[in-house]
């Protein structure tokens, strides 16, 4: 089944806005209906930085993908879909992508 595409609105999606020159992205899967997140959460999973207010958002979030009943497909949905931004399964971009130095330390 092919995979349905839009450039929605959201933080994500947002940059996509009045750049038809890149793709829209792709929707997640049906596992989403089952998510522990909702759009009311948003803020939780796409934060600004990396410091103060929006560190804590971002390990609230964290917690909140530790009890999601579908973790393991959100992962493995943003690691397939190439996600640059965001908290997907429980992990943020820096730890979905890491670094050659990294992944040596590791």
């Amino acid at each position: 089944m092919a995979r349905e595409t839009t450039t929605r609105a959201g933080p994500i999606h947002a940059r996509r806005a009045g750049h038809p020159d890149r793709p829209a992205l792709a929707l997640p899967g049906p596992w989403v209906r089952h998510a522990a997140c909702g759009p009311a959460t948003a803020e939780l999973f796409f934060p600004i930085s990396d410091t103060g207010p929006a560190a804590r958002d971002a390990a609230k979030a964290k917690a909140l993908c530790g009890h999601c009943p579908v973790n393991a497909e959100c992962r493995a949905d943003a690691e397939t879909t190439g996600q640059p931004h965001g908290i997907w399964g429980g992990l943020d971009p820096t730890e979905r992508h890491p670094q050659p130095h990294q992944e040596a330390a590791a």
